[in-house]
């Protein structure tokens, strides 16, 4: 199932090749990103999802369209995270993974 989904979707992240990033490629962002604090994995379990809202993602970095799905996720009172659906997706599989030594 996990790679299912991961094909079925594709984040529109600029790639010089092929104009689009793959989940593989999304995935080893996120990580790193996670990896080096510029994403963080603490979170409340206040997640909304809605239409785009034309704001950047948080992992990708790539602006979330009208007419895709967008994930906000409360870190605290006052700071939101924002994310593509396959972006969450793979950000909360990667905030589950321990961290490499």
């Amino acid at each position: 199932m996990r790679a299912s989904f991961a094909r079925a979707s594709v984040c529109t992240l600029y790639n010089r090749r092929r104009g689009a990033m793959d989940a593989l490629s999304i995935r080893a962002r996120i990580r790193m990103m996670v990896e080096t604090g510029d994403l963080p994995c603490e979170e409340t379990g206040k997640v909304w999802a809605g239409r785009g809202s034309g704001t950047h993602c948080a992992a990708c970095g790539e602006i979330i369209e009208s007419t895709q799905i967008e994930f906000e996720v409360a870190l605290s009172a006052t700071t939101m995270l924002r994310l593509h659906r396959l972006c969450h997706y793979l950000w909360q599989e990667e905030c589950q993974t321990p961290l490499s030594p």
